[in-house]
């Protein structure tokens, strides 16, 4: 099997299991965690992890044996694995709020909120490096 056909199975399964963690918005406010995260980025600070790594390309393999890949079902079936959830969310969430994209839709948003113009880059700096106990929804 090719590698390029393997690596581009891999980048779009990656981009459909991260907006499956962090979609968009309901209205809009934040874009899906695929329009803002660098997949290339993202893959290269995953698969650091060789635990990781030999999980994901399993599902990978397993998949790209079929003529036709179902990406959808292929990340359902990851995100409902705890331990592949729990490997990416803090890389996933430390790249998803360091974008520019999303760092200025919330300074708009808190901007809109306050009257008053502040400086917001220690909010956006606590918020880098805050806990990941919450996640989107």
């Amino acid at each position: 099997m090719k590698i390029e056909k393997i690596i581009q199975i891999r980048k779009n399964f990656l981009r459909k299991l991260i907006d499956l963690m962090i979609p968009e918005h309901q209205n809009k406010l934040l874009p899906k965690a695929s329009k803002v995260v660098n997949i290339d980025i993202f893959s290269k600070s995953i698969f650091k992890n060789k635990e990781l790594k030999k999980k994901l390309n399993k599902f990978v393999i397993k998949e790209s044996k079929n003529r036709i890949v179902n990406y959808q079902k292929l990340a359902d079936k990851a995100f409902n694995d705890k331990t592949i959830e729990d490997y990416i969310a803090k890389d996933l969430l430390k790249l998803y709020f360091s974008s520019k994209i999303v760092q200025k839709s919330l300074n708009t948003k808190i901007n809109q909120n306050n009257h008053k113009k502040k400086d917001n880059r220690p909010l956006l700096k606590l918020l880098k490096n805050s806990s990941l106990r919450y996640k989107l929804g």
